[in-house]
């Protein structure tokens, strides 16, 4: 099968590199990277007097005050050019800008990104719905930690982890050849080349006190596709043989078996992260936000959904808090359980931040399945 996707918003999904304040300068709406170790070997000790006799240099002042009207120094920058992308709104300075992951110099949405996204929305339909008690027994967990007052990050942390493991694995083994996923085939879709598919913005924090900000190489709208994506029902050559082999539950099997499956809690999932995201921004008062978030959801369609993918996603609030809120185990086990909590720690929300570009939130795209 052939797997197409669609960014909706700007992603960022990073290599974990990134570009410090002499690797680029910025020019005519572009950021142009440079490869500063081929200009420091072309020019030197000058070139290394130069940088040392600063606190903090940047390419971008060597590019203004010395190489400019120079047609040497100029020639020598431009034939050590690794690629450029433009940047939207105001351009990094002396900010380090956080890179995005290529393959060679083409874009990627990579396999195990899109996985990961089908992973958690599957698991969040599974907790949602107390498929195999799942949700009762999560609710179990949080109420004496609530009550101890020992829910942080380090123990949501932990209960994520056991809760992926009850959720998702057969026969609760930590073994992956009992993973309820591990038919599931997910290809790198490749895209455009870098410079087409990338810009650099800033990454803005909502809902703190600090300030805060992040420039990044962030992907626009752009399409990407790739074939082999293999679920149970089209990768296994006996699927019922297999089910009864991991001796998946009936009841669990029907989230994971084929892509309408998979679509239908990955919709489910997208339906609930824009609400609360909804909810979240009408309260900041971001009225831009709130209507992006309004064509989102025209977006995401049960054979067609969205998916959210990259950084500042959100893992824990996705995997432990967002299905707390339609869990069928012990009524809206969000407001009862695991907000009082949180806002013991100075919020009612969780996640109590959000990041956006442009008042645009980040990592939206939308999936489609065809034969071929």
């Amino acid at each position: 099968m052939q797997l197409e996707a669609k960014s909706i918003t700007p992603v960022h999904i990073g290599s974990g590199d990134s570009l410090s304040p002499m690797d680029y300068w910025c020019e005519e709406g572009r950021v142009h990277v440079c490869d500063t170790p081929g200009l420091m070997r072309r020019f030197g000790d000058r070139f290394a007097d130069w940088i040392m006799a600063r606190e903090r240099p940047t390419l971008q002042e060597w590019v203004d005050n010395v190489a400019d009207g120079n047609e040497r120094l100029r020639g020598a920058l431009e034939e050590n050019t690794l690629y450029s992308v433009r940047h939207a709104g105001q351009p990094p300075v002396r900010d380090d800008v956080a890179q995005y992951i290529v393959d060679g110099d083409r874009v990627t949405l990579p396999g195990s990104s899109v996985k990961g996204a089908i992973r958690t929305a599957v698991l969040y339909c599974i907790v949602a719905d107390n498929a195999g008690g799942v949700g009762a027994w999560l609710a179990g967990k949080l109420e004496p930690l609530v009550e101890r007052d020992r829910l942080g990050p380090g123990a949501l942390s932990g209960l994520a982890k056991e809760l992926e493991r009850r959720a998702l694995h057969a026969r609760r083994r930590k073994n992956m050849q009992y993973d309820l996923l591990k038919y599931l085939r997910v290809p790198d879709l490749v895209g455009p080349e870098r410079g087409d598919g990338l810009f650099v913005a800033n990454v803005e924090l909502h809902g703190t006190t600090r300030e805060f900000h992040m420039f990044a190489e962030l992907l626009g709208s752009r399409e990407f596709v790739g074939s082999g994506f293999s679920t149970l029902e089209a990768g296994a050559e006996d699927a019922d043989l297999v089910s009864q082999a991991m001796r998946i539950p009936d009841g669990q099997r029907e989230y994971v078996g084929d892509w309408p499956a998979l679509a239908r809690c990955c919709h489910r999932f997208a339906q609930s992260l824009i609400e609360a995201d909804r909810r979240w921004f009408q309260q900041a008062g971001m009225d831009d936000t709130v209507r992006v978030l309004n064509r989102l959801a025209r977006h995401n369609e049960p054979e067609s959904p969205l998916i959210r993918v990259g950084a500042h996603t959100g893992y824990l609030s996705q995997t432990v808090g967002a299905a707390l809120g339609e869990a069928g185990a012990d009524g809206d086990l969000y407001q009862q359980v695991l907000a009082p909590a949180m806002s013991r720690r100075g919020s009612s929300d969780f996640p109590k931040t959000r990041r956006v570009v442009a008042g645009v939130p980040l990592g939206w795209v939308k999936l489609s399945c065809a034969e071929g």
